[in-house]
């Protein structure tokens, strides 16, 4: 809670410091490296008066990684920001595309933002606890107000419906599913690759604010398009594995690498060493027409 830390005498902590330097500037590296580069390709994708399926596709590829970066870049300059001065804010996003339901993808998602839904519109219209009638009525009501909090427009309320949909049909399905095929080996990994497909389409239906070409999107022949459109498709398609990989990399450092070389004498040489290749990448990937943060805009 920020209340009792606001409250708390607070003392200079060069360890804080440190940390709170290193967050930071990997939020500007996701913003500036990754999310800043995708960009170009998914507005260019997006903005094509003749799109083919395989461009569409790419483009909300692109978008997905793109949206993640932004959003997690930006917390994550707030949250070492904060720590520089001796605050902790919480952890905002928790690798959302590894989860394997969507009641699991919203705890993983803008945490507290999905949080605040939950408490205060969630299970004010009744929650899980007056039946499944209720449960329903309250997932609609909490998810359709949580798209219109974006903006009034059609797109973000469709987006908010969709996802309600799939939260309120998804557990009924899930308890079919015998136990013996959950514990088959790869079952997770299909059960996070679905989960992924569904979040991909809703991140089409927020993307495009025109509600008429996402009707037009949907109507495209899956192996339609020119050599130029897959010549395209395919280039947004390897930006966007390659942004996807750095946020890997940096989640596989994050969790992994780091905690085991801090103990280590050497650690003070690779924290600086890490710091000098964000400042590198941001300086080399930095662009004049880089793009405000997406939540900006919200």
């Amino acid at each position: 809670a920020l209340l009792p830390q606001l409250e708390a005498p607070r003392r200079w902590d060069w360890d804080r410091l440190r940390s709170g330097i290193g967050l930071a500037l990997w939020g500007a590296t996701k913003k500036v490296l990754v999310a800043d580069t995708i960009s170009m390709y998914v507005d260019r994708l997006y903005n094509m008066d003749d799109p083919s399926f395989a461009i569409i596709f790419a483009a909300t590829l692109g978008f997905s990684v793109q949206i993640l970066a932004d959003f997690s870049g930006y917390t994550d300059i707030a949250r070492g920001t904060a720590r520089m001065f001796g605050f902790e804010l919480m952890e905002n996003f928790r690798s959302p595309y590894l989860a394997k339901s969507p009641s699991e993808f919203w705890r993983r998602w803008h945490i507290s933002f999905s949080s605040w839904i939950h408490e205060y519109v969630y299970i004010g219209f009744g929650g899980s606890r007056h039946g499944p009638l209720r449960r329903a009525i309250a997932t609609y009501g909490a998810l359709l107000l949580s798209g219109l909090w974006h903006g009034a427009a059609w797109s973000f309320v469709v987006w908010g419906a969709y996802h309600a949909t799939i939260l309120t049909f998804w557990r009924p399905l899930a308890k079919r599913v015998p136990e013996r095929l959950k514990r088959l080996p790869g079952a997770n990994a299909i059960a996070v690759g679905w989960m992924f497909c569904f979040t991909l389409f809703g991140w089409l239906l927020f993307r495009e604010q025109d509600f008429s070409r996402t009707i037009m999107y949907l109507k495209l022949p899956m192996l339609g398009g020119t050599v130029a459109h897959h010549a395209l498709a395919g280039a947004c398609g390897l930006v966007a594995l390659a942004g996807g990989g750095v946020l890997v990399l940096g989640m596989w450092g994050e969790r992994w690498l780091i905690p085991r070389l801090r103990p280590h004498k050497t650690w003070l040489i690779a924290e600086t060493t890490m710091w000098g290749l964000a400042v590198w990448a941001i300086t080399l990937f930095a662009r004049d027409t880089s793009s405000e943060f997406i939540y900006f805009q919200f």
